[in-house]
């Protein structure tokens, strides 16, 4: 199903409505002053801390309880973080300028 942009003039024009009514400065205010802006901060440090903690546990446990086959979960799990932080790295270096060299899509007509 083609929307053709609907969804983005609607974000839009409800992010330009909020604006202009004071609504995210109300808001801003509000979560500062309680708070609430700090409030995803943990899963922040989880997320960073679960592509270690998660594969060396495993590992580790697998060691200490003689399974062969956790082990060799958590070295799999352990290669993955690190094939995806790779691919992370390169997109975060490459990802721009390819978007910026791109020519413009041709219409299909």
């Amino acid at each position: 199903m083609d929307n053709y942009g609907i969804n983005h003039l609607l974000a839009a024009s409800l992010t330009y409505g909020l604006v202009k009514n004071g609504t995210d400065w109300k808001w801003n205010n509000f979560a500062n002053d309680r708070g609430i802006s700090q409030a995803g901060f943990a899963s922040v440090e989880a997320g960073a801390l679960a592509p270690i903690v998660i594969p060396l546990g495993l590992y580790l446990y697998g060691r200490s309880t003689e399974d062969d086959k956790l082990q060799i979960t958590g070295l799999a799990v352990g290669q993955a973080a690190i094939l995806s932080v790779g691919i992370i790295a390169v997109f975060t270096m490459v990802g721009p300028a390819v978007i910026l060299t791109c020519p413009p899509k041709s219409d299909p007509e």
